[in-house]
Order: C-alpha cells, then sequence, then structure tokens
C-alpha cells in the first residue's frame, strides 16, 4: 500500500541527521542463565550489553510483564523473565553499557499483541476508577523503583502493540471500547507525568501501534482523548506486512508526524538471515521477509534491509529505528511455546553464536542525500523498478540537465548528462552493483531523487 505519495512523485532532496537506532533485549538475562554464549565476529566471548552499545546501539528496549510466574513455560516451570527484578538488572547493564533505555510495559502477565491485551491476573473483575487507579500506581512504582537504582527510562510506552485493546478482561482482544480504554491509557500517561514532576525527571511517554493500524490510530485515540504522548512506536515486520515497502512505511512516518507534530519510532522490526528453522527444534515465526522489500534471506540481505530501513525512517523524520531481540539465539530458555529460539533466524547471531553483518546498521552514518517528503517538484517516474536488464527508463515531464545514480552510501556510481533531450531517456546500470540506489536528477526547477533497485 502507499500511504501519502504516488510512485512518480519527484521530491526535493535534503541531507538528514542521525536518527537514534536500539535493540530489543529483554531476553539477554534468561538466555545467558540458560547457557546462551555471544561471540563478535571473530569468536571472541563478549558481554552482550557492552557489546551493543560499543558497536553503536543508543537504547536499549526491554519489556515488562507484570506477574509472568502466573504463566507455565514449555518446560513445565514459572516463567521468570521479564519480571521487574529482572528489569531492574536488564536496566544496570544497558545503563551501565551507555544505553538509553526504552520500556514497554505490557500491564499483562505475558505477551500482548493486536490479538490478546489480557489485563494482570491481580487485576481481574477490576473497573472503573479502580482498574485506573490500578494503572496509575503501577506504571509510578515502575518508575520509583528505575529511579531508585539510577535507571529512567528515557521513554516509556503504556502498552505495547495496542491495535485492538488495552487491559482487557479476555483472553482475546475484539477492539476498542474508549468510553473505558481511553481512562486506561490516560491512568498510565498521567503516571509518567507526576512521576516527572515529582522527581524532576524527563521521562517520554509513548503510545505503541502496528503500522497498518497507525493510520486510523493516531486519528482514533486523538478522538477518545489520549493525546498527552511524546512519542508514537511503530511496528513494522516485512513478514506481516507483505506488500508494504520501506518506502510505504516512510510515507506513512511522515504522515503521522505532520499530523500529530509527536516524535514516530520504529519500537520493533524483524528481517529473517535465512528462512530454516535453524539451530533447534523450536519453529520459528518469521518465514519469510515479504513480497515488497528487495533483499534477501542472506545475513548481507538483512544488514541491507536496516541500512534501508534507517535511511527511510531518518529521512521522513522518524527519530528512531529499534530492532526486536536481535539477541534472541538459541539456548536452554523455556517460553511458553518451546524451548530454544523461535527467532534465532532473525538474530544478529549464527548458530554458533558469530556476530552477524546486522551490525553494521548501528555503526551507519544516516546521512545522505535521500527523498525528502514536501511538496512535489516534478513529476516523473522511472521503469522498470526493480531493474532487470540493465536499463533503467526515466520520464519527466521537464528536461532532465544532469542526473547520478548513488549507492546506499551516498557514494556515486553512475553520471550523465542529457542535453536537450532529457524528458525520456535511458540510464545503463550495467556497470554498477546490485541492490538499493538512489537515482539524483537536476531539472530547472530543481534537484529530485527516485528509489531504485537494480537485480
Amino acid at each position: 500500500m502507499n500511504y501519502l505519495l504516488p510512485l512518480f512523485s519527484l521530491l526535493p532532496v535534503f541531507a538528514i541527521g542521525q536518527c537514534l537506532q536500539g535493540v530489543d533485549l529483554s531476553y539477554v538475562n534468561a538466555i545467558e542463565a540458560a547457557g546462551g554464549v555471544y561471540r563478535d565476529t571473530a569468536g571472541v566471548r563478549v558481554d552482550p550489553y557492552e557489546y551493543f552499545a560499543r558497536r553503536g546501539a543508543d537504547l536499549a528496549r526491554l519489556r515488562l510483564w507484570h506477574t509472568p510466574g502466573n504463566t507455565a513455560s514449555a518446560c513445565g516451570e514459572p516463567i521468570t523473565t521479564g519480571r521487574l527484578t529482572d528489569v531492574l538488572a536488564a536496566a544496570r547493564g544497558a545503563s551501565s553499557a551507555g544505553m538509553a533505555l526504552n520500556l514497554a510495559v505490557h500491564y499483562s502477565d505475558y505477551f500482548v499483541d493486536p490479538g490478546k491485551q489480557q489485563r494482570p491476573l491481580a487485576w481481574a473483575g477490576l473497573t472503573g476508577q479502580a482498574l485506573q487507579d490500578s494503572i496509575y500506581q503501577y506504571t509510578y512504582r515502575v518508575l520509583e523503583a528505575l529511579h531508585a537504582q539510577g535507571t529512567d527510562p528515557a521513554i516509556l510506552a503504556v502498552g505495547n502493540e495496542t491495535t485492538n485493546g488495552f487491559v482487557d478482561e479476555g483472553k482475546r482482544t475484539n477492539g476498542f471500547e474508549w468510553a473505558t480504554d481511553a481512562g486506561k491509557f490516560n491512568a498510565g500517561l498521567r503516571a509518567v507525568r507526576d512521576f516527572n514532576t515529582a522527581a524532576g525527571a524527563t521521562v517520554k511517554t509513548a503510545i505503541h501501534l502496528t503500522e497498518s493500524y497507525a493510520p486510523y490510530g493516531l486519528r482514533e485515540f486523538t478522538e477518545a482523548g489520549v493525546t498527552d504522548f511524546d512519542v508514537i512506536g511503530l511496528s513494522y515486520y516485512p513478514n506481516y506486512s507483505p506488500r508494504v515497502s520501506v518506502a510505504d512505511l516512510g510515507a506513512l512516518i511522515h504522515e503521522l508526524q505532520t499530523q500529530s507534530g509527536k516524535e514516530v519510532m520504529i519500537f520493533e522490526t524483524g528481517f529473517s538471515h535465512d528462512n530454516v528453522d535453524g539451530a533447534d527444534d523450536y519453529a520459528n515465526f518469521i518465514g519469510d521477509n515479504g513480497e515488497v522489500v528487495g533483499h534477501p534471506a542472506t545475513p548481507a540481505g538483512q544488514r541491507d534491509f536496516l541500512l534501508e530501513l534507517n535511511r527511510e525512517v531518518c529521512a521522513a523524520g522518524g527519530t528512531a529505528v529499534i530492532y526486536w531481540e536481535p539477541a534472541w539465539i538459541s539456548s536452554g530458555l523455556c517460553d511458553a511455546w518451546g524451548e530454544g529460539s523461535s527467532y534465532e533466524n532473525a538474530s544478529w547471531f549464527d548458530y554458533d553464536g558469530y556476530a552477524l553483518p546486522a551490525f553494521d546498521f548501528l555503526e551507519a552514518d544516516a546521512t545522505v542525500a535521500v527523498p525528502a517528503y514536501g511538496q512535489v517538484a516534478v513529476r516523473s517516474s522511472v521503469f522498470p523498478n526493480p531493474v532487470t536488464d540493465n536499463r533503467l527508463h526515466v520520464k519527466s515531464e521537464r528536461p532532465v540537465k544532469n542526473w547520478r545514480l548513488l549507492d546506499m552510501s551516498g557514494r556515486e556510481v553512475a553520471r550523465g548528462n542529457q542535453p536537450g533531450r532529457g524528458t525520456l531517456f535511458a540510464v545503463d546500470t550495467e556497470r554498477c552493483p546490485r541492490g538499493i540506489h538512489f537515482l539524483q536528477l537536476e531539472t530547472d526547477a530543481g534537484r529530485a531523487v527516485h528509489r531504485v533497485i537494480l537485480q
């Protein structure tokens, strides 16, 4: 889908500043306790918090469950990961390594997502003000505990992927009931504001939506009176949104940021480096990477997807990209569905624990000329895209004086000029490297860019 811009739009170019890059490290403590080992590219064992930070991670995202021991693992034991003591330990590890914290409060005893938002067992039967008070007090106490050890989060998300409900009584969610759900959200948001005032802190508040719901969700939240938040967090997985391109996502981010005036971040994304079950018998839940993202399921393809995503998000005005669970390697860890990892084929380590090229994403310089989002200057089109026959055809309503082809790092790989005949011409790409490129066109109306894929 294309949320905002026609494919033929040609837009002004601007150099973007670097935005934040982060990683969700929620399982790290449990994985290490269950025998998981992390190694750098040379095979040397590393401390994961220190290694992610040293490679360039700005943010560490951590998820918090209320009482995970109310859920039994596939190994028959109460789950202990994600409880407050675990999160406090992870916060110390991440903070001491130099990463800021993004806390995802699930307001549940276990995972919540668009299909389930079940409240903690401790809140069963609560309604109205009693339930709102529980949300408020819980949020406030969590912040106090983090503050007491000197690890205030930079961001606290009130809820996780709240696309179809929030703190519901039943196991499966069936849509928002704003007469009650608005008060729940606002109770959590108000707790953060009150904590900031009392503690002299600056914790930002966030809501977290899926990219498919966000265009409508922002309007619904606003109409319901849930507006006192600083950040809109999005989940974007090509596996679950197979027809949504990275460019589509950029257009959505620009639209949300323009309409709301809020920061927009990618809170979760994931991309497999192969599509087999990997290192254990626990089936992986990412089986492919969609239909329109032009990168293969290889270690290099995973890295290139992240580099493209980072560039697009930053160009669109987004302020962070956070990868979900890059350290979820196989180990003796048991969750509710299996032992090992259902995500090791999308982690940033190979099946022997060696770091993969995806870490390059954390070291990438996001300053490169890319399409900006704004008023259309010139209408044009490029075809075919992806390019499969080494000839990229360009059609423009205004003559193109010069063109440049840039690779993902902003390096020029080809150039040319079209004096007197530049409204319809072809670019020879035979000697250009394969992958994502930006075709920069110079007309008398200014400069503009198209994203192209060379296959």
